[in-house]
């Protein structure tokens, strides 16, 4: 009888969905100056809000759950913010940035400051690959449209939501035609759950 030759990690009980900025980083971008701040810091100067990473370590300590950073800041501060967790030993599986130089070469200015058409896509294509029974915990802040969008989210994935309403959200937040293409093609790809 022949050994496997790998052994899988067993499938996540719990998914953790984390915003960066204002939620894991306390960052000040309202401003241009501040703006500019913060993305010329370096790792060791970026301040984590008291308590997120210690509470990020203790939640990933069972090993049967997914660390998800869906972040707003451009992919150009990847190195940087990979080595900010690294530093605050926080383990993740999965880390997206936005890339504003792509919008802004495409001329999708709305894109820059615009959340549902970045962020919601992003969650349902991740729960693509997620088990059915996985429960998800999302944490984001006030500062955009976190709440919002994982309100959407939730009730896109439990069925609450159908295609009508979601076309008219969708509308309304001015989402580009082909960042809502890939919410309903997700969308339409995840079986219903109530995460």
């Amino acid at each position: 009888m022949a050994l496997p030759d790998r052994i899988d990690p067993r499938p996540p009980r719990r998914i953790y969905r984390w915003d960066l900025d204002k939620t894991y980083l306390q960052t000040e971008f309202d401003t241009f100056t501040q703006l500019v701040r913060t993305a010329l810091q370096k790792a060791t100067e970026k301040q984590a809000v008291p308590g997120a990473a210690a509470l990020i370590r203790e939640l990933r300590e069972k090993g049967d759950s997914r660390l998800c950073i869906i972040s707003g800041s451009p992919t150009q501060m990847r190195t940087v913010l990979e080595a900010k967790l690294k530093l605050d030993g926080v383990e993740w599986d999965e880390l997206v940035l936005k890339d504003n130089v792509r919008n802004l070469l495409r001329g999708r200015f709305r894109a820059l400051r615009g959340q549902v058409g970045y962020k919601l896509p992003v969650l349902l294509e991740s729960r693509i690959h997620a088990p059915v029974e996985a429960e998800e915990v999302l944490f984001g802040d006030d500062a955009e449209a976190d709440a919002f969008i994982y309100s959407l989210y939730a009730d896109l994935i439990s069925g609450r939501v159908d295609e009508t309403v979601l076309g008219q959200v969708l509308e309304s937040a001015q989402v580009y035609p082909d960042d809502r293409a890939r919410i309903f093609t997700a969308w339409r790809a995840i079986p219903r759950a109530d995460p």
